[in-house]
C-alpha cells in the first residue's frame, strides 16, 4: 500500500503534464482555398490547416479533435498510432480538412470556407485549445495566420491575413532585434565602447572610495 501511494503521485503528475502539452498546440495558420502554395499526399492542391507546437518538448496531439462546429467538438478525431503525430519542439504539420477523413492521419472530414471557425479540441473531447477564424472579405490567394508580438515567438496574438506560409513558422522576420538595431545606430561600436569605459572608470572610483574608507578606519582616522 506504501508503495501504491508513493507511485499514485507520480503518475498524476505524469498525466496532468500530459493534458497540459496539449495547450502548446496552436492553429498557426488556415487557407480555404489552396491555389498552388501547397500539395497534399496526393498531389492535390487542397486546403490546408496548419499546427504549431510553441513549446521546447515534443507533443503528441493524436487523439485530439478538430472541428468547424462549436456544437460538435468532436467532429473529426486525429488517429492514434501514427508516429507523425508527434509534433517536435517549434515545429509545424499541415492538416487537410478536404471532408474525407479515410484518406489519411492528416485529412479532415470537413471542408473549410470564408467565415470558418476552426476548433482544435483536446483528446477529451471537451476541451478547447484553440482556434482560428476565416475572415469572410479574405483576400483570393491568402491565409489567415497568427503572428507572435516578438522575435521569441512564444505568444501568438495577432490574427490577420498573410501570404500563405505552410509549414514554416509564423513570426515577425523583418522585425529588428536589439543588436540589429545597435549595429545601425552605432556601426563602429563608439557607443558601446564609451559605456564600457564609463562603467569601468565608475568602478574604479568606488573601489578608490572604498579602500579610502576602509584605511581610515583601520589607522583610527
Amino acid at each position: 500500500m506504501r508503495k501504491l501511494a508513493a507511485i499514485l503521485p507520480a503518475l498524476l503528475l505524469s498525466l496532468c503534464a500530459g493534458a497540459q502539452n496539449l495547450s502548446d498546440i496552436i492553429i498557426s495558420e488556415a487557407m480555404p482555398a489552396c491555389g498552388n502554395s501547397v500539395t497534399d499526399s496526393y498531389g492535390r492542391h487542397s486546403p490546408w490547416i496548419e499546427l504549431f507546437n510553441t513549446s521546447q518538448g515534443t507533443v503528441n496531439f493524436a487523439g485530439c479533435f478538430l472541428t468547424d462546429d462549436p456544437g460538435n467538438l468532436t467532429k473529426c478525431q486525429i488517429p492514434k498510432g501514427d508516429l507523425a503525430t508527434k509534433l517536435g519542439p517549434r515545429q509545424v504539420t499541415l492538416l487537410f480538412p478536404t471532408g474525407d477523413s479515410t484518406m489519411g492521419t492528416f485529412y479532415l472530414n470537413f471542408l473549410i470556407d470564408r467565415g470558418s471557425t476552426i476548433y482544435l479540441v483536446s483528446n477529451d473531447g471537451r476541451t478547447v485549445i484553440d482556434s482560428i477564424t476565416v475572415p469572410e472579405d479574405l483576400p483570393e490567394g491568402s491565409s489567415v495566420a497568427k503572428f507572435a508580438h516578438d522575435n521569441k515567438e512564444l505568444v501568438f496574438d495577432d490574427v490577420c491575413p498573410a501570404t500563405p506560409s505552410p509549414r514554416s513558422v509564423n513570426g515577425r522576420h523583418n522585425q529588428k532585434t536589439r543588436s540589429q538595431i545597435m549595429q545601425e545606430t552605432d556601426p563602429h561600436g563608439w557607443t558601446l565602447s564609451l559605456i564600457a569605459v564609463s562603467v569601468v572608470f565608475i568602478a574604479l572610483i568606488i573601489l578608490f572610495l572604498l579602500y579610502s574608507l576602509s584605511g581610515g578606519i583601520f589607522t583610527g582616522k
